[in-house]
């Protein structure tokens, strides 16, 4: 086959030798049958680069061996899109015949990443890449993280290095692996794909508005390794988390014992208490401890005669309270003050005591 060798060489090295087609097998053809003087001169070539007069052969396997990353398989059905055994993507012109084969064995391309295009090859079976190639085919079991359906999927199946061979759908893998990917699913598309309770978001969002930061999306992302991995054990979807054991996670991170309810001594106006009622806000929760003389009020600076009796979260001595017209006022009970917020609550605040 070393004959073959030099013509493949030459092939390759002279542009237009043999016509410009795609299809190396075709060039070489009107190249053999080509009777000028560059066609003559070229197998004089080729003869010193191989090992004496050209015995046929097998041209893509001559292409396999130079160029082993390069074999390619059809990714779609109009043979435009190819992926190659070393995972570049290819292209190649749709309305050529190699189009339509199974396999391409590629010598020369052109462009870079996804976008690189065919510029010669010579097309090839499954028999002869299984032939050519058993000694790289691998079988097993990949595990990767279904999005659409917040799933582990295990699939079993046969590779040439990043070309699928074959593969099979709900494949038995290692309780460990899928915990790992479920893990990994989250890490990458956050914390929304659980299946939180609404005492979980609730406590979740009080945390936010009274600055716990243990809370917070990326304290909880960064310690998923303590808190979640062991809620994932046996699990293949992540809607199979127990809610209650997600929110039993989260009170036991660091502060937000901190959220747990107390009364905090804050003067507002007696007429507020039937009013309130009457406004149907919610009994549960934190709620003021009432005065009943109007001159205890003044025991707050600045106090904002508008805040209502309404739950409120004491934080360090800091209270985050919602009044009645919804806008947000934190109360330091410590230095007797109160301040106004330029934002709102959210409605999960008004049920405190369902967490």
């Amino acid at each position: 086959m070393g004959g073959l060798a030099g013509k493949l060489a030459v092939l390759l090295g002279e542009r237009g030798l043999g016509g410009n087609d795609a299809d190396l097998e075709v060039r070489l053809r009107r190249w053999r049958a080509d009777r000028g003087k560059r066609a003559e001169a070229s197998r004089h070539l080729a003869r010193r680069l191989g090992s004496g007069e050209d015995d046929g052969g097998d041209l893509a396997w001559l292409i396999a061996q130079a160029f082993p990353d390069r074999i390619a398989r059809r990714r779609d059905a109009s043979g435009e899109h190819w992926l190659s055994a070393g995972g570049r993507g290819y292209r190649f012109d749709p309305a050529h015949p190699l189009a339509r084969s199974a396999w391409l064995a590629v010598a020369e391309v052109q462009g870079s990443a996804a976008g690189a295009r065919i510029l010669s090859a010579a097309a090839i079976d499954d028999a002869e890449v299984e032939r050519m190639f058993g000694d790289r085919i691998t079988s097993g079991v990949t595990v990767r993280f279904d999005l659409e359906t917040r799933s582990a999927k295990a699939e079993s199946g046969r590779r040439l290095d990043a070309i699928q061979l074959s593969k099979a759908e709900n494949a038995i893998a290692a309780p460990e692996a899928l915990a790992a990917v479920l893990l990994e699913g989250v890490r990458e598309h956050g914390l929304s794909l659980l299946p939180w309770s609404d005492a979980a978001h609730a406590l979740r969002q009080r945390g936010a508005y009274a600055g716990v930061g243990a809370l917070s999306e990326a304290a909880l992302l960064a310690g998923l390794d303590d808190w979640l991995s062991p809620l994932l054990v046996d699990k293949r979807r992540l809607e199979e988390v127990d809610p209650i054991a997600l929110l039993a996670a989260l009170r036991n991170r660091p502060q937000p014992k901190l959220l747990e309810p107390q009364r905090p001594t804050v003067a507002v106006p007696d007429r507020t208490q039937d009013a309130d009622r009457r406004r149907g806000l919610h009994p549960h929760g934190l709620r003021t401890n009432l005065p009943k003389h109007a001159a205890d009020r003044q025991n707050v600076a600045g106090f904002d005669d508008r805040l209502r009796n309404v739950p409120f979260v004491l934080v360090g001595g800091i209270a985050v309270a919602e009044r009645a017209d919804h806008q947000v006022a934190r109360v330091d009970v410590h230095a007797n003050t109160v301040a106004r917020l330029d934002r709102r609550m959210p409605s999960q605040f008004q049920d405190l005591g369902n967490d």
